[in-house]
C-alpha cells in the first residue's frame, strides 16, 4: 500500500521535477538572448522535452566554453533520464488495498505491467533529478560568466549571493495563501480549527 512516506517522497519528486524543468528553460532563454523576455517570447508554450532538445544546437550556436556546454549537455542528458522516470512514477495507477504498492502503466486500457515501487525506488528517482539540477546550476552560472556577466552586475546580484547569478523577477508583494481567505466557519468544516477555536473566532 501506499504509505506516508511514499506519499512523501512522490511529492518531493514533483517539486525536484519542476525545478528540474524551470532550469533548463531559464538556461534556453539565457541562450536565445541577454534579455530573458526574449527566449521567454520564443519557447513559450513548449514542453520540457521541446526546449531541452533545442539546448544543443543553441549552445554550439552561441559558442558557449566547453567547460560550460559540458556541464550543460549532461545536466540535460540527465534531467531527460530522470524526467521519464518522474512520469513514470507520477502519471501511473497505484493499486494500494493489500500488500505493496503496485505501479500500473497501461495503453488502450490493457496494463502493460505491474510493478513493485518501494520508497527508496522513489527516493533514488528524487535524487537523479537533484543530480541533473545541481549540474544545471553550474552550467547555468558558467554559462553567464561566458557571455561577460558576473555576480557584480546588477542585473544578477543580490545580498548573501557572491557567485551564481540571479535571474529571478517574481511580484511584489506576493499574493496571500488562498487558505488565509477562508472564514472560520470553512476552516471548522474542513477540520483545520476546533469548534473551541471557531467559537472563539466568532
Amino acid at each position: 500500500m501506499l504509505t506516508d512516506d511514499h506519499l512523501r517522497e512522490l511529492g518531493l519528486l514533483g517539486v525536484k521535477a519542476a525545478a528540474v524543468e524551470n532550469i533548463v528553460r531559464v538556461i534556453a532563454n539565457e541562450l536565445v538572448d541577454e534579455n530573458p523576455e526574449v527566449g521567454t517570447a520564443l519557447l513559450g508554450g513548449l514542453g520540457f522535452a521541446q526546449i531541452s532538445d533545442r539546448i544543443g544546437p543553441l549552445l554550439t550556436a552561441r559558442g558557449v566554453s566547453q567547460r560550460g556546454s559540458q556541464w550543460i549537455r549532461e545536466g540535460v542528458s540527465a534531467a531527460k533520464r530522470a524526467m521519464i522516470k518522474r512520469n513514470q512514477l507520477l502519471h501511473s495507477h497505484w493499486i494500494t488495498e493489500d500488500g505493496p504498492a503496485l505501479q500500473i502503466r497501461s495503453q488502450k486500457g490493457a496494463p502493460d505491467y505491474a510493478l513493485e515501487i518501494d520508497v527508496e525506488d522513489i527516493e533514488d528517482a528524487v535524487k537523479a533529478l537533484d543530480t541533473a539540477w545541481s549540474n544545471l546550476r553550474i552550467g547555468w552560472a558558467l554559462l553567464i560568466l561566458d557571455f561577460g556577466r558576473n555576480a557584480d552586475d546588477p542585473l544578477e546580484s543580490r545580498p548573501g549571493m557572491t557567485t551564481v547569478p540571479n535571474r529571478w523577477r517574481i511580484a511584489s508583494p506576493p499574493q496571500p495563501s488562498p487558505s488565509k481567505s477562508k472564514t472560520s466557519e470553512q476552516r471548522w468544516v474542513e477540520g483545520k480549527i476546533t469548534w473551541e477555536e471557531f467559537q472563539a473566532d466568532r
